[in-house]
């Protein structure tokens, strides 16, 4: 069956780009209505601006990430229409729709260039030091916010940006909502460097992004920009596979109110509140958002209990800024990091080993950011920005038959009477084990500071950034209950550990234009980590380790740009990553840092109605730290360093505007994952019952693919307006087979699956005193396929029935179910 829908989907991207090259020499359909439409960009470099606001009289919009609006259901004759976009002059203009053109029914066509303004700064400098221009030599792409919140109805950010290429999203409860998490290129969130406003939101320690911990960022996203690959110097751990910079710190010059719910399957739930004051007295803005969603998950128990809110104020005027922005997260999810064993799929596909009530997961986090911006003479801009993040949770867990000893317990004076059948005492045992709860915590805080300086001339960037940020993380265990318990130890901890790390960058940028075709890109980066990990664990003892890494990453790019919408890029880069505390602490083998050289090659062409990109891409790694397709005891994924590896691949990237009511955006990639060789050290066995060690066997492997890594990954999104306020979207996801481990076993896989959803909204305009109202419903998994999105594994090894046989393989598969086909619907009230 699945094979069957793998065909088709073949069928309708082939088909798709069929579509895509006939845009070429298409025409706008005729309808009957008058409509303004065009593209706003930046009159200094060309950039499209994304998020630039549309207004009329009786109608207005917000551009995508391509810099394009449109506005339906215009009357027609002379319109009032303004556009203002933050750090430019406003464009006012009395324009005529539906009378100048030979067809009355075609939509009116504007391409607006904004003049940069002089009476406020422009985008903050910390957000534009971590981003690409519109002509570098990389692989990017931009996603406004209003775009991502027109798809979002209900799920995390990572299933809003999985149709982008190469990316692939996972979640743990099997509905998009609670622990959720997106690779790209293969590579996993802890080699993804995420930002917000140009602050890491990497956790220091793990590298891990925990989306879960901010729940609905995406309603206070302005913009996202993903760079696959290296990419440029950023903030925090180093891309070994992409970076994602968010950016909130854009402000809305018109005052809004919005008000949102909604309700699907699983008691899923969500209610949004977002405000803004819009400009007040030409220099200050007040945006902010509150959330509480919830969802009872696919697996069984493992709800999420979700709770958001993010405050920005700015004050600005034509040479400085001052903002500041807070960012708050509570999650209560309920834990399903066990999977369900791949006995039970069939039978118990929403089958959750836990069964304690308070098996939970409990952590909140704050952000603050503190921005200055000053804009300098001669072209020059500085800006200095603070960070202060602040979590503390914990997870519940309930054990069964626990050894004192394991939690520093050593009591002599509990015992147990041993009673003949008459009740007699006879004996006295010492009590050793106990069922109990206990609590894992971790109690962190990183404070950062940056300072970034920016000269832009027509043809000349210059970049210079230097940031430093100190992290302090407390591990700690405690016990809240215990069948059998000694006096005075509840809540005491019974390990204790920190993780203290210093992690300080400089890099600089450059970009310069000449010979009117050439682009030059280049980028040098140094950056020092000292991490120091003391204390106690709870499986290893103690603890007591130092280290040290000084990296030095240069890239350089060349873009050729053939006509004003043709370029060819070239660029080449190199990276380096240190281990995670996991990697430390879990391995026997202190492992080493990972190099990664990067290659990529395109090219892009940007027309009125397609746009498309083919890129090239070859990642050499070296000592890169693979995942081996196991879980520590807290659900992370345990690596191992490999000599070399490399991934290389082809993505092809198309959008097309069929006319004014339909378009099609579809993307795929092939690639190649490769260890050209490891080795493993396994324990053998006497047998499953016993688990007697043996003796230990050397298992090499070569040309194995990487984990998690699918060979074919693609997106198709249709998008159709059949009539004015009413928008469809059939989207269409195919990820090919992953194997769960490096050894290439088929018996350790996640099979190939595809899926389609439907996104449907229908917005009123035309309301006393609100001024939208939109309705949105969105039919997940149209097909109803039954598939898994992530997993792990790990292998025993037993000796045979008799000395001469090979040792017997046993594999022990764990998976995450995805949910079969269900609904989110919301509603969406727009003051």
């Amino acid at each position: 069956m699945c094979k069957c829908f793998c065909s088709i989907f073949y069928f309708l991207f082939l088909l798709s780009f069929t579509v895509l090259l006939s845009c070429f020499g298409s025409t706008t359909s005729a309808w009957a209505q008058c409509s303004i439409s065009g593209y706003v960009l930046s009159a200094a470099d060309g950039a499209p601006l994304a998020n630039a606001t549309v207004h009329t009289t009786k109608r207005h919009t917000t551009t995508n990430e391509k810099g394009f609006f449109k506005l339906d259901g215009l009357m027609w004759g002379e319109i009032f229409i303004e556009i203002t976009y933050v750090g430019y002059t406003p464009y006012r203009n009395r324009v005529l729709c539906g009378q100048t053109n030979t067809n009355n029914n075609e939509p009116l066509t504007l391409n607006i260039k904004l003049q940069p303004a002089n009476n406020l700064i422009k985008t903050e400098v910390v957000v534009t030091a971590t981003r690409v221009g519109t002509n570098a030599a990389s692989t990017y792409q931009n996603i406004s916010g209003e775009t991502l919140r027109q798809e979002n109805a209900g799920r995390d950010l990572p299933y809003l940006l999985q149709q982008t290429p190469s990316a692939v999203a996972t979640s743990d409860a099997g509905t998009g909502i609670g622990y959720t998490g997106l690779r790209l290129r293969g590579t996993d969130a802890t080699r993804i460097n995420v930002t917000v406003n140009g602050f890491p939101l990497n956790d220091a320690e793990s590298h891990q992004v925990y989306w879960v911990d901010l729940p609905d960022i995406t309603n206070s996203v302005e913009n996202v920009q993903i760079q696959r690959g290296v990419g440029s110097s950023s903030n925090g751990a180093g891309a070994f596979g992409a970076s994602i910079n968010l950016q909130t710190n854009t402000y809305q010059p018109l005052a809004y109110t919005d008000l949102e719910a909604g309700y699907g399957s699983f008691n899923s739930q969500r209610a949004a509140l977002r405000f803004g004051t819009g400009l007040l007295g030409n220099h200050f803005t007040l945006d902010g958002r509150a959330t509480y969603q919830y969802s009872d998950g696919y697996i069984d128990r493992a709800f999420a209990r979700l709770n958001s809110m993010t405050l920005m104020a700015n004050w600005q005027n034509k040479r400085n800024s001052w903002r500041a922005n807070f960012i708050r997260g509570h999650e209560v999810t309920y834990q399903a990091w066990e999977g369900v064993p791949e006995a039970l799929l069939k039978t118990q596909p929403t089958f959750n080993s836990y069964t304690y009530d308070n098996q939970v997961d409990d952590y909140g986090q704050n952000h603050l950011q503190l921005f200055y911006t000053r804009q300098l003479p001669q072209n020059w801009s500085l800006q200095i920005g603070l960070n202060r993040t602040q979590g503390k949770g914990y997870y519940e867990q309930y054990k069964t038959d626990q050894v004192f000893g394991d939690y520093g317990l050593y009591p002599d004076t509990l015992w147990q009477v041993l009673k003949n059948p008459d009740g007699l005492a006879i004996d006295t045992l010492p009590i050793t084990n106990t069922d109990l709860v206990r609590r894992k915590w971790l109690d962190n805080s990183s404070y950062g500071a940056v300072a970034s300086a920016r000269y832009e001339k027509q043809g000349k960037t210059f970049t210079l950034s230097s940031t430093a940020h100190w992290y302090n993380g407390q591990h700690y265990g405690t016990l809240e209950w215990a069948e059998y318990m000694p006096n005075g130890i509840l809540r005491q901890r019974y390990y204790d550990g920190t993780g203290k790390k210093l992690d300080a960058n400089i890099f600089a940028k450059f970009e310069y234009a000449f010979f009117n075709k050439w682009w030059l890109f280049a980028d040098l980066q140094y950056r020092m980590i000292d991490y120091q990990i003391k204390g106690t664990d709870d499986e290893k003892g103690s603890l007591a380790l130092s280290k040290k890494w000084n990296f030095v990453n240069p890239k350089l790019g060349l873009t050729y740009i053939l006509t004003t919408n043709k370029q060819l890029y070239a660029s080449f880069g190199v990276a380096h990553r240190e281990p995670t505390r996991s990697n430390l602490v879990d391995n026997d083998t202190l492992p080493t840092h990972e190099q990664l050289q990067n290659l990529e090659m395109g090219y892009r062409y940007k027309g009125k109605t397609v746009q498309f990109t083919a890129n090239y891409f070859l990642m050499l790694y070296h000592n890169q730290l693979v995942l081996t397709g196991n879980l520590n005891s807290v659900g992370a994924p345990i690596q191992q360093n490999v000599p070399n590896s490399y991934r290389t691949g082809l993505e092809l990237q198309a959008d097309c505007e069929i006319n004014n009511r339909l378009s099609l955006q579809a993307n795929i990639a092939f690639s190649l994952h490769k260890i050209r060789q490891f080795n493993v050290t396994a324990p053998i066995y006497t047998d499953a019952d016993t688990w007697g060690y043996l003796r230990d066997t050397l298992l090499t492997y070569k040309n194995t693919d990487i984990s998690f890594s699918p060979t074919q990954v693609s997106g198709l999104t249709l998008k159709w307006q059949p009539v004015n306020g009413l928008n469809l979207e059939w989207q269409h996801k195919y990820i090919g087979a992953q194997y769960l481990d490096n050894t290439m076993n088929n018996d350790r896989k996640l099979q190939a699956y595809y899926t389609q959803d439907i996104l449907a909204s229908w917005q009123f305009e035309k309301i006393p005193n609100i001024r939208k109202i939109a309705f949105t419903i969105q039919l997940i998994n149209l097909l109803n396929t039954k598939y898994r999105s992530n997993g792990y594994t790990y292998f025993a090894l037993f000796q045979g029935s008799s000395p001469q046989l090979n040792t017997i393989t046993q594999n022990f598969n764990f998976y995450y179910p995805q949910a079969e086909r269900h609904v989110l619907g919301g509603i969406k009230i727009s003051f």
